[in-house]
């Protein structure tokens, strides 16, 4: 199976998805779907409303998980949930319960850890917080180069002042 991913903030290429996808289930048999990486919600709703049955539409932008379920998302591969799952758990269960208010707090908190991660240069800080958590997942790929102990110690001193380890216990309680 194939899925076409759609990163343009890493990519700097905004590719008409959906004409994309109109030529491409011809002309690439095995497109299964999509990685919607894209803050461009417009884009997600009008791809969901046309080719939501015929291909798989994962999101992938940690920071709008719930917005994009409002929109009828239902599935999502991010960075961000090899280590903060259960956060984006309780985002999905909240909205389902329809208790907005919770999800949009848990959204907030979503996007303070991205924030946080991003002053550290997200892909290294996230490779040392699955340390932290107790997973070694090894170095980031280059051009990244990982945090070294002081770095980790301030990266692991900013997820304390948010909260961020207090919040996993929560939703795992």
């Amino acid at each position: 199976p194939f899925y076409y991913y759609d990163i343009p903030a890493i990519t700097g290429i905004q590719l008409p998805l959906m004409e994309f996808l109109q030529t491409a289930r011809q002309a690439i048999p095995n497109l299964v779907g999509v990685k919607f990486t894209n803050s461009d919600l417009v884009v997600l709703q009008r791809v969901l409303a046309n080719y939501g049955e015929q291909f798989d539409i994962l999101f992938g932008s940690d920071e709008l998980m719930l917005p994009a379920l409002s929109l009828g998302i239902r599935g999502a591969v991010g960075s961000g949930y090899n280590f903060a799952a259960p956060i984006y758990h309780r985002i999905i269960a909240d909205f389902d319960r329809n208790d907005l208010e919770s999800a949009r707090r848990w959204q907030c908190r979503g996007v303070q850890l991205v924030d946080t991660l991003c002053q550290f240069g997200y892909m290294p800080a996230a490779k040392a917080v699955m340390e932290m958590l107790g997973v070694p997942v090894g170095p980031p790929r280059l051009p990244f180069l990982g945090l070294d102990n002081a770095q980790k110690g301030k990266l692991k001193e900013a997820l304390n002042a948010i909260g961020f380890f207090d919040w996993l216990q929560e939703c795992l309680t």
